[in-house]
């Protein structure tokens, strides 16, 4: 049997309590103070955190798991050996999904990482990123309309029709999009990046399940304007590049002091999260590679960022003249 205060160690080696101390710091954000934050969270004085920090005295067993349940730490990650990882992963299905609480997870995530002037964000995308179409409100409404529709576990109910309203449900996807706008992003597409959403589209207009063209119209017209914006990437600090292959997932890197955070798609919507060093070393190798490898859109002459533009908007367009009459179709062409 483990007693609450048996200590994991007699002495914490000193890179682990400062690895630790770093991990919560970057978990409570910024200007807040980690003792105070740890006594208050674990029923302790202010001086024990720091004979603890100090390594006069060790965490016990249990203090740590309340850190890692508090804070979302991997306490694997920061005991960890060479050559095992820590991850976090928190399971949609073990609770009913709540597309409000994820939202609110990741605006507090984006919330911390904007506060951080040196901090820059690299996404690769093999689908349109969220934190991209949340500027766009057919498009979030109809990504979150998909989302609630794939995170139902029941079987045989009626499903219902997507409609679009100018008036969003869900408003803080603004504001986790006015904070992505806010930041250093590398962004990284591929030719492909497009078709994951389009093929959603035609499937739910095709299978009777969108209310109409005027849904489908304010979808197709808001995937153009969001090509148009990311191409000519006016009055933002984004950097965007094409990447001529297939990319495998939606991957977001963020880099910032005393912070290396890194979120890899997995099951549509929800993401493996790490902050493990030996799997943001490996990724950051991989990415400098396909860095490499891709042309960067952003300063180049105009004519070449109008070829891009075009063909891209050329897969939407094809897509909406089977669907569209003409009178609807030439709103997208002009």
């Amino acid at each position: 049997m483990i007693e609450d205060n048996l200590s994991i160690l007699n002495k914490m080696p000193k890179p682990i309590l400062t690895k630790l101390e770093n991990r919560v710091s970057t978990a409570i954000g910024p200007n807040r103070n980690v003792a105070r934050e740890l006594a208050d969270l674990l029923n302790l004085s202010q001086e024990s955190i720091y004979r603890r920090f100090r390594g006069e005295t060790s965490f016990s067993l249990n203090e740590l798991l309340v850190m890692q349940r508090q804070y979302k730490i991997s306490i694997d990650e920061i005991f960890g050996e060479k050559g095992k990882a820590g991850v976090h992963f928190a399971s949609f299905y073990e609770d009913p999904f709540c597309i409000e609480v994820y939202l609110s997870d990741i605006y507090q995530r984006m919330l911390e990482f904007s506060g951080e002037e040196s901090c820059k964000l690299y996404g690769l995308a093999s689908d349109v990123p969220l934190f991209r179409f949340f500027g766009y409100p057919a498009i979030t409404q109809f990504k979150l309309f998909y989302w609630n529709n794939l995170m139902d576990n029941r079987t045989n109910q009626k499903e219902e029709k997507f409609t679009f309203s100018p008036e969003t449900r869900y408003p803080i996807s603004k504001s986790i999009y006015n904070l992505y706008a806010q930041m250093q992003v590398n962004e990284v597409w591929c030719r492909d990046t497009l078709n994951g959403t389009l093929n959603q589209i035609e499937y739910f207009y095709d299978s009777g399940l969108m209310s109409g063209t005027k849904a489908l119209t304010a979808l197709y017209r808001d995937l153009v304007q969001l090509v148009r914006d990311l191409v000519y990437q006016e009055n933002t600090d984004t950097t965007f590049y094409l990447y001529e292959l297939a990319l495998n997932n939606n991957s977001f890197y963020v880099q910032a002091e005393g912070l290396d955070f890194l979120a890899v798609g997995v099951n549509s919507i929800n993401s493996f999260q790490t902050t493990d060093t030996s799997i943001i070393n490996d990724y950051t190798r991989w990415l400098h590679n396909i860095l490499s490898r891709s042309l960067k859109i952003s300063g180049q002459p105009e004519k070449q960022k109008y070829r891009l533009f075009n063909s891209l908007k050329m897969r939407i367009v094809l897509s909406a003249d089977k669907r569209l009459n003409q009178d609807e179709l030439n709103t997208l062409v002009q």
